[in-house]
């Protein structure tokens, strides 16, 4: 059970830690270039969820 909980702990962190990342890019980069609107950690989490499901893929040709 504790290492179920010790789990959970580091994937809420690793996932803070990248929505910030995230977020920071964005607001660094997009509101100058575009002229786009700043966002929020969750909307930087939603971000990278999103490009992870559409430029990730799960099969890779490493040994071809």
């Amino acid at each position: 059970m504790k290492q179920l909980f010790g789990l959970l702990i580091a994937i809420l962190i690793v996932l803070l830690i990248i929505g910030l990342t995230v977020q920071l890019a964005w607001n660094v980069v997009m509101p100058f270039a575009f002229g786009l609107p700043t966002i929020g950690l969750s909307h930087g989490i939603a971000l990278f969820i999103l490009a992870r499901l559409l430029f990730v893929t799960r099969y890779s040709n490493k040994g071809e």
